[in-house]
């Protein structure tokens, strides 16, 4: 097995308790937890770029170092590599956590993964439970994993949360500082090089 960096937009702690994530309220209490704190603004393909150390993921100096695929990741307003979407403000959650879900598990055995889960709206407690389950499949195939989301949810007087969420198998650099979205990258190549 490989090592799994998994993104997922606008997901927080507080979705995760509210919506009664199984999964990723055990991933909470059982791995490395902090917080990511993403610069403004707060957009998936920005944050993508800033963790992968370019804006085309899939020539991205974490790719070509890691040999990882890349399933679904954020680029310019649409998504690309494996399970990509040009038509992200109506996808249908469930067709998107399907095949990103069967794509990761059919590619960690041989390969480390890049992939990302793209909410085009606010996820719904239905959505979320979906997520969980898959969540819950992907990491449990990994060898080590990073599940992060570069913001949390839209509040009503911002567009985003300004603070994402980080669990991962791997220590975050600083013990009582949020994590950076480029430290995100370094962890992963770490983990990937050990």
């Amino acid at each position: 097995m490989h090592a799994l960096l998994l993104g997922i937009d606008r997901l927080s702690f507080q979705a995760i308790s509210e919506c009664e994530m199984k999964n990723l309220i055990y991933l909470s209490e059982t791995a490395e937890r902090g917080v990511v704190e993403s610069p403004p603004p707060l957009e998936p393909c920005r944050s993508w770029a800033r963790v992968l150390g370019s804006e085309d993921p899939l020539s991205s100096p974490l790719v070509e170092r890691s040999g990882a695929k890349v399933v679904n990741v954020p680029s310019k307003g649409q998504t690309v590599g494996l399970c990509a979407s040009e038509q992200l403000e109506s996808r249908n959650p469930k067709e998107e956590l399907t095949c990103v879900k069967a794509t990761v598990l059919d590619l960690l055995p041989r390969f480390p993964v890049v992939a990302a889960i793209t909410f085009a709206r606010k996820p719904r407690c239905e959505d979320l439970k979906m997520l969980d389950e898959a969540v819950g499949d992907m990491v449990s195939a990994a060898e080590d994993f990073i599940l992060f989301s570069a913001c949390g949810q839209p509040l009503e007087d911002l567009p985003e949360e300004p603070y994402g969420i980080y669990l991962s198998t791997a220590r975050r650099p600083r013990k009582r500082d949020t994590v950076k979205p480029e430290e995100i990258g370094h962890i992963f190549l770490r983990m990937v090089e050990d």
